[in-house]
């Protein structure tokens, strides 16, 4: 509990006392961090987590650990994700594109993690810092042809056609930069750094990084080929910035957040240009490099190093006594090679303005050789100058060239505007002309039409009487179909009743007989119990087909063995036949299991089976059962050697009471009823018409198990 009053303490402190507090918990780095990694131990959630850690990032990155907030910057991206902060995430991917370790493939990764971000405000922005990154890595450490190729590409593109997209433009734009930036083209840079910025000036970005980083590589650049008006510029616009970002982040309840270390680079950059800063200049920046180090640790260590803010400031003043060590010590300092000849060129003011002429001597030859390397180097550079000037002259040939064949297309395109319209308008004078004569026919026409149209007024009240007749005499045989069906099925019942009593009292009486009158009277009594059994038959026909007209008709469904059904059909069938014809089952046929009902399947077949074995005098009727449509049907092919049935009657053997032969016995109810069944089942029923042996049938139903 008392660590956690501290760091809330410190934060407050911070928040309402300002810069100096900052200092204070500066000193005491060690003290606040330790708290804020305390505080962390206590903390569950991603989103509670992100304030503290943010702020010990702020501190390590203030104090220059930079292994530790380079690791640190990967941690809070993955809690940013899970805190869903997508703010602060790519925050963290735009530190980790700026890390000095981050190599091209490093790059290409994470612009791939900006996709993630689709539609962030701050999407866009870290997707073109990343790419500006990458441009600065391939023009510093690619092979220099391939370089040089990219460039003229790249130039061409943003002179002759520049992208749409203002993103794409600076992204593009920076490119060549970076490259006229590798040659110190002096005559080009303010150009195209001039559009860059007001490019960059121009979109809405919050997060400000790619201003500073646009500002910090033209200050670079042209402190390089010693532009030093832009680059003092270039600087300023650089810390104005960094002193908004300061205070944005201060507000955002991050006190640690410091750019001392930058502040410093870019004090010492602008002091290097001390021969054109007046004496107040001089002493303003080198009072704000020193206190821009006393807070920033990294700073502190390189001008410890590296006294080049020290070197600046006495020779500016002229202390050249107090110069002249700094400068030995900075000209022993390998890192200080890029800057040589400037370092050479100050102590040789040095040993003259302190009549060292051993000095002044051991230096004079190494200074001339740098002198002679610059002058070659600047001739390179010039040359290079003159090729991108004659490139771009070039494009813009090209583009001059592009934009007369333009002119004179719009010109031949105006050309044959004209003639066209020309010819539209002698067309459209024809059309009038036709129009008007049109017009008069059509008055004609109307007056015709409306002696057609009182007629056929007269004809729609008669059609209309029509059609009230018509539905009158629809609903009058709609009641007469219902008292048909309803009739019927009473019909059936009441014969049903008296027709079993017939035969089974005939039945009866056989069996009461003497055995002398028995034989005579068995066959009377076979008579009459076989037209019993036709009439019961059809009177049973007629009654399904009653249920099924008034959807009666109920459906017991359970699992289904179908060769089980087939060779009960046979069985039964059979002794009813006659002795020439046999039924079989093929005994190649699938042995489906399917959820149906079991007394309607073989209703079906029983009234399929009859049908075929009365048509067959001699020979065989076949079942057979197959898969089709794939499975998910079962076939079941009823087939005989009879007598067969014309194609032509393939639709009309399912009318129902339609008899093919008049003098073959039955209703002609068996299959109308089988294929009304077979649809109530979800299947079908249907006459093979390709076949020519006989007669085939084939019953389908769906093959489900449920």
């Amino acid at each position: 509990m008392k660590n956690l009053a501290v760091i809330f303490l410190t934060l407050l402190m911070l928040l309402t006392s300002g810069v100096q507090n900052r200092v204070y918990a500066m000193k005491h780095t060690d003290e606040v961090m330790a708290n804020i990694r305390h505080h962390l131990s206590t903390i569950n959630e991603p989103a509670d987590s992100l304030p503290p850690l943010l702020n010990l990032f702020d501190l390590e990155q203030a104090v220059g650990l930079r292994k530790n907030y380079d690791s640190l910057a990967v941690v809070i991206y993955d809690v940013a994700l899970r805190a869903g902060n997508s703010t602060v995430a790519l925050e963290m991917l735009r530190h980790q594109a700026n890390s000095v370790n981050t190599k091209g493939l490093n790059l290409k990764k994470l612009l791939k993690e900006t996709e993630r971000f689709e539609g962030h405000a701050d999407k866009k922005a870290t997707e073109t810092f990343i790419l500006m990154r990458l441009n600065r890595y391939y023009t510093y450490l690619t092979d220099a042809d391939s370089t040089q190729t990219q460039f003229q590409e790249q130039l061409r593109e943003i002179t002759v056609a520049p992208p749409k997209d203002i993103y794409d433009n600076i992204v593009k734009l920076h490119a060549v930069c970076m490259h006229l930036s590798k040659e110190k083209s002096r005559e080009l840079l303010p150009k195209y750094f001039g559009r860059l910025e007001t490019l960059v000036d121009s979109v809405h970005d919050r997060t400000h990084a790619l201003a500073s980083t646009v500002y910090l590589h033209s200050a670079l650049a042209y402190s390089d080929a010693d532009v030093t008006d832009r680059a003092l510029e270039s600087d300023r616009k650089l810390l104005e910035l960094m002193d908004t970002m300061d205070m944005q982040y201060e507000a955002a309840g991050r006190p640690f957040r410091e750019y001392g270390n930058a502040k410093y680079m870019a004090y010492r950059r602008m002091l290097r240009n001390w021969r054109d800063l007046s004496s107040s200049e001089l002493e303003n920046l080198y009072a704000k490099a020193n206190e821009a180090a006393a807070n920033a640790p990294q700073a502190q260590i390189a001008d410890r190093l590296n006294p080049l803010v020290d070197i600046y400031y006495n020779m500016g003043k002229k202390n050249y006594s107090e110069a002249k060590p700094l400068l030995e010590k900075a000209l022993a300092r390998a890192d200080n090679n890029s800057r040589r000849t400037e370092l050479l060129r100050d102590m040789m003011i040095v040993a003259k303005a302190t009549d060292d002429t051993e000095t002044y001597m051991n230096i004079a030859d190494e200074y001339v050789q740098h002198l002679h390397t610059i002058l070659n180097n600047r001739l390179q550079e010039r040359y290079k100058e003159l090729q991108v000037a004659y490139d771009i002259n070039q494009f813009k040939s090209e583009i001059t060239s592009l934009k007369n064949e333009k002119k004179n297309t719009q010109i031949g395109f105006q050309r044959t505007i004209i003639w066209i319209s020309l010819s539209a308008l002698l067309v459209l004078l024809i059309l009038l002309f036709f129009l008007i004569r049109q017009y008069s026919h059509s008055r004609k026409l109307a007056q015709n039409l409306a002696q057609i149209n009182k007629a056929l007024v007269k004809e729609s009240e008669s059609l209309r009487k029509s059609k009230a007749e018509i539905i009158e005499m629809r609903d009058e045989a709609q009641k007469a179909n219902q008292f048909k069906t309803t009739f019927m099925r009473n019909l059936g019942r009441e014969i049903s009743v008296p027709l079993n009593s017939i035969v089974e009292h005939s039945r009866l009486i056989v069996d009461c007989i003497d055995s002398t009158n028995k034989p005579y009277l068995t066959q009377y009594a076979e008579m009459i119990q076989f037209n019993g059994d036709y009439i019961t038959t059809v009177v049973n026909d007629v009654l399904h087909l009653a249920q099924l007209d008034s959807d009666s008709l109920s459906l017991s469904r359970s699992l289904v063995d179908i060769r089980k059904i087939a060779e009960l059909v046979i069985d039964t069938v059979t002794p009813e036949i006659k002795e020439d014809v046999k039924l079989v089952f093929d005994p190649d046929s699938v042995n489906p299991i399917i959820y149906t009902d079991p007394r309607r399947v073989q209703q079906i077949l029983m009234n399929v089976v009859s049908n075929a074995a009365k048509f067959t005098a001699s020979g065989t009727v076949t079942l057979q059962c197959n898969f089709v449509n794939q499975g998910k049907m079962v076939a079941i092919s009823v087939t005989d050697t009879g007598v067969g049935i014309d194609p032509k009657y393939k639709d009309v053997i399912f009318d129902r009471f339609v008899k093919i032969d008049d003098n073959t016995p039955g209703a002609g109810l068996g299959l109308p009823l089988a294929r009304m069944l077979a649809r109530l089942l979800g299947g079908d029923l249907t006459f093979d018409s390709n076949y020519r042996k006989g007669a085939r049938f084939v019953l389908t139903i769906p093959n489900t198990t449920k």
